[in-house]
């Protein structure tokens, strides 16, 4: 059960496994084709208005353009969940339509399947989940755009780990996602120019492979816990990299709070100012002292 070769996560177009998904990738892309024609359609209707008619319906467009984002992100989930979180986060850019719309991706993004988690940890471990784990909690502890974590139990050892399996598509279908949201993002540009997206799409692609990567990330994560090993009050959960591979990752279990969510941090008694204070002070350790990033 080590540590899986590849390194290769972005699918060639070549590559059986792309051609295997092809019928799910054509639908994935169907759905931003025609999500892109609604809006640039409503837009169309929306020029004929006359100017006082078209600045008071602005803010409507805006909220129905969104929902249909957002509904197309959900449906497509992975890559498109990634951006999506992106949007969420651009209050100093974008129309607060779309910042309330997809803010709640932050924290409540579309789960895999048991299905779906079952044939990861299979495909990676080349063995059925019971035969690894003694125990497993089919509620998430949290899921993202690219993966979902859950508490278990090791069989081999009794320990109890927190497992983060990637979406079991978002492999084969990340290529393909990125090039039509590019795509998509140019075709926005055109109708809203004081909307400069290109630059998202862009650091997408670039960052996406390695964060696809879980071995990277188990990498960075023991180099950010050596160099960061004279502070005290950080901990920096450890990796069973027995276990981990490219999709999976095995660390151990660490119950703790979301450092946003302000009423259970006071119901646990914890100092909201002092965490602040201590996650600005990690921060300015990585950017500063180490020129060395890793979250």
């Amino acid at each position: 059960m080590g540590a899986h070769p590849s390194r290769y996560l972005i699918i060639p177009f070549s590559n059986s496994n792309y051609l295997k998904d092809y019928p799910e990738m054509a639908i994935r892309s169907g759905r931003l084709g025609m999500t892109v024609v609604k809006i640039v359609k409503n837009f169309g209707d929306m020029k004929k208005l006359s100017p006082e008619a078209y600045k008071e319906q602005m803010p409507e467009f805006h909220l129905r353009t969104a929902q249909m984002l957002y509904d197309m992100c959900c449906a497509n989930r992975g890559t498109y969940i990634k951006v999506g979180q992106h949007i969420g986060a651009m209050e100093y850019l974008l129309p607060i339509q779309y910042i309330d719309r997809f803010k709640t991706l932050h924290a409540d993004a579309p789960k895999s399947t048991e299905a779906e988690i079952r044939s990861v940890v299979r495909a990676e471990l080349g063995k059925d989940l019971e035969e690894v784990f003694d125990e497993w909690d089919w509620d998430p502890l949290g899921a993202a755009s690219l993966a979902q974590c859950h508490k278990a139990r090791l069989k081999e050892t009794g320990e109890v780990v927190a497992v983060k399996v990637q979406h079991a598509a978002v492999q084969h279908s990340a290529h393909l996602d990125l090039m039509l949201m590019e795509l998509g993002v140019m075709q926005c540009a055109k109708l809203f120019p004081e909307f400069k997206l290109g630059w998202l799409a862009r650091t997408t692609r670039q960052n996406l492979p390695r964060e696809l990567d879980f071995l990277n990330e188990a990498s960075n994560a023991d180099r950010c816990r050596q160099l960061m090993k004279d502070i005290p009050w950080l901990k920096i959960p450890k990796n069973l990299h027995k276990y981990c591979t490219s999709r999976l990752l095995v660390m151990e279990y660490l119950p703790g709070t979301m450092v946003s969510n302000k009423q259970e941090l006071n119901q646990r008694k914890i100092d909201v100012d002092k965490t602040v204070e201590r996650v600005t002070e990690m921060y300015s350790e990585m950017i500063f002292n180490h020129g060395f990033i890793h979250w």
